[in-house]
């Protein structure tokens, strides 16, 4: 999939386990004309099939979801449809944002590239 046209609005999933902050998000981009609410999901599994079945321009995924993690769905996303962009959401501030950076980095390389936990 291509990058969408301008008159084309960009199709978003947000993917979320807290109704609220879909609805947050959804309120703050439904009222731009160029952004279109395609799917909302609240867990992982749920993500991966919306993403696989919608194929939206872009996810705004959270990372801490039940029954499959925001890295875990992402990796699964991108094998299929590498074509889809995506945003990863996170409030886990107690590991500072090296960490979540290092998470980020790590959700798009296969297992076999990560690195050993605890390693340098």
């Amino acid at each position: 999939m291509s990058q969408p046209a301008p008159e084309t609005p960009i199709a978003v999933m947000l993917v979320d386990d807290h109704l609220l902050v879909r609805r947050g998000f959804r309120r703050m981009l439904e009222d731009d004309p160029t952004i279109r609410i395609v799917a909302e999901a609240g867990d992982g599994e749920q993500a991966v099939d919306l993403a696989l079945r919608e194929r939206p321009h872009v996810i705004v995924m959270d990372f801490a979801l039940p029954s499959m993690n925001g890295a875990l769905a992402t990796r699964r996303i991108l094998a299929a449809a590498p074509e889809i962009r995506r945003q990863r959401l996170s409030s886990e501030e107690r590991h500072g944002p090296g960490v979540s950076r290092r998470r980020e980095r790590n959700c798009r390389r296969p297992a076999s590239a990560r690195p050993t936990p605890g390693a340098p």
